[in-house]
């Protein structure tokens, strides 16, 4: 059986500007509490700038674009 996702029939290629933003971000990481054995959990969170830079890919056409990219880490426009 073949992976849907290498069918490229119907794909769309499309073209992002290059793009500056801050967003959010989560460190965690999966310390041992070197008493018990167990693990300890520790966090940190901040803002920093990111950049991406242009891009033209191609991909499925949406059908529900805010559905399609709801848990995305950051925004992006199609435009």
């Amino acid at each position: 059986m073949s992976d849907p996702h290498q069918n490229t029939t119907g794909w769309e290629p499309h073209e992002h500007r290059p793009l500056d933003h801050d967003h959010h971000h989560v460190h965690v990481t999966h310390n041992m509490d070197g008493f018990g054995g167990g693990v300890v959990h520790l966090h940190y969170e901040h803002n920093h700038s990111h950049s991406h830079s242009a891009l033209v890919h191609s991909h499925h056409p949406h059908h529900d674009f805010d559905a399609e990219h709801v848990f995305e880490g950051h925004e992006h426009s199609h435009d």
